[in-house]
C-alpha cells in the first residue's frame, strides 16, 4: 500500500489508488472512512519498492518518494514493436530485445535500422 491510506469502520486499510475503484471495504463490506492510518503511511513510506517493470527485468527498488520517478525513465518500460504499426503483430518489450524481436518475428525486414527509423516516421 502507498500513501494516503485510510481505514474502513472495521478498521481495514485501503490505499487512495484501490479506494476509488471500489465502494465498500473488500474484507468486511463497510463504509470508508475520512480517517488516515498515519501509522501504516509513515511505514509505507520507509519500505523500498520494486519497479513496476520488474517482470521485464528492472531489479531496481526505491523509497516511495522516488519509484515514480524511476519508473518514468526506466530502461525496462515496455517499447511496442514497430512493425506493429503495419498490423503485423502485437509485441512488445524491452529496447534492448528490439532487435532480436525484428530478426526473428520479420525475417521479410531487412534493412532493419532503417526499417525501424522510417516505421518511427509513420
Amino acid at each position: 500500500m502507498m500513501p494516503a491510506i485510510t481505514l474502513c469502520a472495521n478498521g481495514h486499510n485501503i490505499c487512495n489508488i484501490y479506494k476509488l475503484k471500489i465502494t465498500h471495504c473488500p474484507t468486511s463490506r463497510q463504509q470508508f472512512l475520512n480517517i488516515r492510518n498515519v501509522a501504516i503511511e509513515k511505514l509505507a513510506t520507509e519500505m523500498k519498492y520494486s519497479c513496476v517493470y520488474r517482470n521485464y527485468g528492472c531489479m531496481e527498488t526505491y523509497s516511495f518518494d522516488l519509484i515514480g520517478k524511476h519508473q518514468e525513465k526506466c530502461q525496462y518500460i515496455p517499447q511496442p514493436c514497430p512493425v506493429n504499426k503495419l498490423n503485423l503483430g502485437s509485441w512488445s518489450g524491452i529496447s534492448s530485445q528490439m532487435n532480436s524481436h525484428l530478426k526473428q518475428a520479420h525475417p521479410h525486414v531487412c534493412v532493419w535500422n532503417i526499417m525501424v527509423v522510417a516505421i518511427n516516421h509513420l
